[in-house]
């Protein structure tokens, strides 16, 4: 590796490719960190996508990690790693999606946690709920919060998935009512705007309570405020408290 990494020949990446695509275990993981060093995922859409076709799932989630490690990716990239999240079986390679997934921008990175989004299986798992929270609240500053809201919260499907039913709807709620400012204030009132059931509605004004407990109400922005009135305001402190 050292020594391929050193050379950096062009020449040795079609052979160093398809030595990694017929092995498997760690040999195909010592044969792919080879082909990184002698450059073969740099600049290489053909090879990087059909390294995230790889049969064996450790492949697959290392050339997930090494793909996103510089923050950024092509738009071809982007959209196969979107593929690959939408149809990938192992949980390790799901992970490793949800973790590049926060190094990415908004654009490229939303489209795959929104395929994550679909296993409800991961909803029991001990880390991936949290590992998407993590991308997503990544996402959740002023510049991308109309991203979040028009790629993930207006599918109405998305609010029936387990993960975002059980993990985070709340989390989000709380995540604007925390902060406070007049931007993300109105962001929690666009939630509750797109929330399309009860259920939801529901799950958001528990997360904007507990945000809000020990904290004045004055000030909230009237979207915010017709918005909790339109979803039934809330339990009966939250409307004692709003002056009902």
């Amino acid at each position: 590796q050292r020594l391929l990494a050193d050379r950096h020949d062009e020449r040795t990446k079609g052979s160093l490719l398809e030595q990694t695509m017929k092995a498997g275990g760690q040999k195909a993981l010592e044969l792919l960190w080879a082909l990184r060093a002698a450059g073969g995922l740099k600049d290489d859409n053909d090879v990087a996508v059909t390294l995230l076709g790889h049969g064996d799932p450790f492949v697959r989630a290392w050339t997930v990690r090494l793909l996103c490690d510089h923050y950024q990716v092509e738009p071809a990239i982007a959209r196969a790693l979107t593929n690959l999240a939408a149809k990938e079986p192992y949980i390790e390679v799901r992970k490793q999606l949800a973790s590049s997934a926060r190094r990415l921008p908004a654009k490229d990175a939303l489209p795959i946690i929104r395929n994550l989004l679909n296993y409800d299986e991961d909803s029991k798992d001990l880390h991936q709920p949290l590992m998407l929270w993590w991308a997503i609240e990544a996402k959740a500053s002023d510049g991308s919060r109309k991203e979040i809201l028009d790629l993930l919260f207006a599918d109405k499907d998305v609010w029936n998935q387990a993960i975002v039913k059980e993990h985070l709807i709340d989390r989000m709620m709380k995540r604007y009512a925390l902060a406070g400012s007049r931007g993300e204030l109105i962001a929690a009132a666009e939630l509750l705007i797109a929330a399309p059931d009860k259920a939801s509605t529901d799950l958001l004004l528990k997360g904007f309570e507990e945000a809000y407990k020990g904290r004045s109400l004055a000030g909230l922005p009237d979207q915010l405020v017709a918005a909790i009135a339109k979803s039934g305001g809330g339990s009966t402190a939250l409307k004692l408290r709003q002056g009902d």
